[in-house]
């Protein structure tokens, strides 16, 4: 019978911190996709704000904090996106802003000091609107010519209000000054074209005191502009040699009467202006390079997130001559691979930051971190099927065997595989002894994993280009491998899989290419033994075929089991399996359930992440 169910976020940990602000001087607030994560900047407690309803938001596209009243606002991110006003720390929506009612979506915002606010529109779009957010009126809107969805929006600290827009991977600001009253406003437009070659970017811009604008580009170049004319007054830094990193986007802050530089090597510079000329007045290592600078204050100093995910105050004397910077709080950002595990009726999960090393033993029910090692780069990771388990591969050729259990997580094995880089690990679905690792130079190695945990090589063979949608049956006679092959179209697809046998008493390889009976998306190995059966997706579609490929003497073929319609009405949905469920969800955050010894719907999940792009690994509790 199929049943609702609601489900609510208990804990979460951001996958970065890359939408952020501090909101009222009291705490800073990070988007994460469908919530909001706050830190309260004298206690570092953290709480949270669901955006999942219609009444508290569908999800979380962008936001800004107010500098001087504990208010945030936030765009929803959704279909027909509204913004919505809440306050800090009781979370109560106070008002929602409802535009123009136009189709689009939202990509920054910004506060004026007073009763204004500053939103920017993308895709179709690009318009810039100007609220009075107490009344909820839309006091004007005009298009923008900057066409991005990475853009940001500052204030002016100045008498006239004005609003700076720009990408920081294009060579153009928008500089736009509000006149009028609360009544009645308009839109004065100014663009400013900078002389920058594409290397020079990415960049970011910050208001002085004045009015004017201060730039810092990819190269370290910082040079100060006339909001006046566009033309660019004072080059106050060009160096030689710099750091060139192209992800990183260099920040740039006016404070304490003077300029604050960061890069991505962690290097700060400060420069002050002294009789009419900005000079450097000191640079020094900061404990982290920053991602993002956002608020002064004289109480809180000025603060930021790191490279690393720590929120950051440095803070400077009167002089401004001696700097300290201190950690308000660890966000612990970054887990990209993740894992559920029970043991003993417990419930853990285990998460890596794969570009620090870092895998930790998280606590089901808080999220909090129980144990923690380091492992260095990781590549890939296979999870054990059955067993705590987890194997990672190294860019340095290496393997580890990590072992989980209720209260710590274990290195028990090392096993130096090749000089290349490890890039992909499977383990097998047959006998879960076994698990494959591919290097960069396509050989494949099969390994087994004995009683006493070592790591035992059988076999080395090759060529296989990646190890992506490889699925493995290994056996004490042969090695089978099936591999679904993209076809080179705009649109991903598999048309046809390979079927790979390997003995093991034997050098030869056996490759056979079997055609699909329809155009599949996505397709995973159902558990069932040694059995070779498959889920697929229809392409475009919420139809899932149950295949099998059917293995006699005399040939190989591809027989279609069954069809499931699912009862999803997005035509695209993901799919995952384990040894008793069939998961299927789609965008909307809907999920169907399924028994797989049946393949009938055992129940319809509504998960309030929906508007957060989908979800990428789900898995229940196998033993209730």
């Amino acid at each position: 019978m199929e049943q609702n169910i609601r489900t609510k976020a208990i804990w979460m940990h951001p996958g970065s911190a890359d939408i952020a602000c501090v909101v009222g001087n009291v705490a800073v607030a990070v988007a994460t996709g469908g919530h909001i994560l706050f830190v309260n900047l004298k206690t570092a407690a953290k709480s949270y704000y669901l955006a999942d309803s219609v009444q508290s938001g569908n999800g979380v596209a962008c936001l800004a904090g107010h500098k001087l009243f504990p208010i945030l606002a936030f765009a929803e991110r959704c279909t027909n996106p509204r913004i919505l006003l809440i306050s800090y720390p009781a979370n109560t929506v106070l008002s929602v802003l409802e535009g123009d009612q136009t189709e689009c979506s939202y990509i920054a915002l910004c506060f004026s000091e007073s009763e204004l606010l500053v939103a920017l529109t993308g895709v179709p779009d690009y318009s810039l609107e100007v609220y009075a957010w107490r009344s909820k009126e839309l006091l004007c809107k005009k298009p923008s010519s900057i066409i991005c969805d990475l853009q940001r929006l500052i204030c002016s600290p100045s008498a006239v209000f004005a609003v700076c827009q720009y990408a920081p991977r294009k060579p153009e600001l928008k500089l736009w000054e509000v006149h009028g009253n609360i009544r009645l406003s308009r839109l004065i437009e100014r663009t400013v074209c900078l002389d920058l070659e594409s290397h020079e970017l990415p960049l970011c811009v910050t208001f002085l005191i004045d009015g004017n604008l201060a730039v810092v580009t990819q190269q370290a170049k910082v040079f100060t502009i006339l909001a006046s004319t566009g033309q660019i007054s004072q080059t106050i830094s060009s160096p030689d040699v710099v750091v060139d990193e192209r992800s990183y986007i260099p920040f740039i802050f006016y404070c304490k009467g003077g300029l604050f530089v960061s890069a991505p090597d962690g290097q700060v510079n400060f420069y002050k202006k002294q009789k009419g000329t900005w000079n450097q007045l000191w640079s020094t290592q900061s404990d982290a390079s920053y991602s993002q600078l956002l608020h002064y204050s004289t109480s809180e100093g000025l603060l930021g997130i790191t490279t690393e995910g720590f929120i950051m105050r440095t803070v400077m004397d009167v002089d401004v001559r001696n700097v300290e910077f201190h950690v308000v709080k660890d966000l612990d950002v970054g887990f990209t691979f993740s894992g559920t595990y029970t043991i003993n009726s417990s419930h853990k999960i285990v998460g890596i930051k794969p570009n620090v090393g870092a895998v930790k033993l998280l606590n089901f029910e808080t999220g909090a971190v129980i144990d923690s090692i380091n492992v260095g780069h990781v590549e890939c990771t296979a999870k054990h099927l059955d067993k705590p388990y987890l194997v990672v591969g190294s860019n340095t050729g290496i393997l580890q065997l990590i072992v989980v259990d209720e209260k710590q997580i274990k290195l028990v094995g090392r096993l130096h595989l090749s000089r290349h880089s490890i890039v992909g690990t499977v383990c097998a679905i047959a006998d879960d002894r076994y698990f494959a690792a591919l290097d960069a130079k396509g050989q494949i190695a099969i390994i087994e994993i004995t009683e006493d945990l070592e790591m035992i090589v059988r076999q080395v063979f090759g060529d296989l280009k990646s190890a992506k949608n490889l699925f493995l049956w290994c056996s004490s006679e042969e090695v089978l491998m099936v591999q679904p092959i993209e076809e080179p179209t705009d649109t991903v697809s598999f048309r046809s899989v390979e079927f790979i046998v390997k003995q093991h008493h034997t050098e030869d390889i056996s490759k056979t290419l079997l055609s699909l009976p329809h155009d599949y998306c996505q397709i995973v190995p159902k558990r069932t033994g040694t059995r070779l059966e498959f889920y697929a997706h229809q392409i475009r579609t919420n139809v899932i075929d149950l295949l099998e490929i059917s293995r006699t003497e005399a040939e190989l073929e591809i027989v279609l089991l069954k069809t499931i319609k699912t009862p999803l009405s997005v035509a695209h949905v993901e799919v995952a399996v384990d040894e008793r469920f069939l998961y299927v969800w789609s965008m909307d955050g809907k999920t169907a359930l399924y028994e797989c010894s049946t393949d009938k719907l055992i129940c319809t999940l509504s998960f309030d992440s929906r508007f957060n792009g989908g979800i990428k690994q789900i898995s229940l509790d196998r033993n209730n």
